[in-house]
């Protein structure tokens, strides 16, 4: 013979399901956030990378404008929204990561590549930013690629990327850099 549950053991049993799921939950966004903040860190590395074997190989950042003029881009970025506070503008100096690593739009001598097997946006979306101009400003400013998180903005000042500390969920890596202990090589 069935017994038919009380309204009070479905009340108990109803509790625990969304105790249970109270716990569960929170604990599967966790690990999708950190899965997406590790691949953004893997990106942002073999980003970093490919520069670095692009200038090993050029002799020089991938900073050719569409002109031809060496030393024109100031900023690249992938594919993906331009995060808010990228100072990204649509302008001469602005460029894709792309045209440089992963072809050789700007025919460079010695371009050995592609340098990254992909390139896409960030996990969340986002553009993934280089600062490219401290590559021949003879100073102490780092070239970095940025990404801008889960949050899709930048929330650190890269204008001018000195001493850099990111702010708020953003990550990056530095490609070079230009302190007076561990100077860049410049061209």
């Amino acid at each position: 013979m069935s017994q038919r549950l009380r309204p009070v053991e479905i009340a108990i049993l109803l509790g625990i399901a969304l105790v249970i799921a109270g716990i569960a939950v929170p604990a599967m966004r966790t690990s999708h956030i950190a899965r997406d903040v590790r691949r953004a860190r893997e990106m942002l590395i073999a980003i970093r990378d490919g520069i670095r074997q692009f200038h090993q190989d050029t002799g020089m950042g991938p900073t050719r404008g569409e002109s031809g003029d060496d030393r024109a881009l100031y900023r690249l970025r992938s594919q993906g929204t331009v995060p808010p506070a990228a100072y990204f503008v649509r302008d001469s100096h602005q460029g894709l990561l792309e045209q440089h690593l992963l072809r050789n739009d700007r025919d460079y001598p010695s371009w050995n590549g592609p340098y990254l097997s992909e390139l896409g946006p960030d996990p969340w979306g986002s553009a993934f930013v280089v600062v490219t101009y401290p590559l021949f400003l003879d100073d102490d400013r780092d070239c970095i690629v940025v990404s801008a998180g889960p949050n899709g903005r930048m929330d650190a000042s890269y204008a001018s990327p000195r001493d850099i500390l990111p702010s708020g969920d953003d990550l990056l890596e530095v490609v070079f850099d230009k302190s007076r202990l561990e100077s860049a090589p410049l061209y």
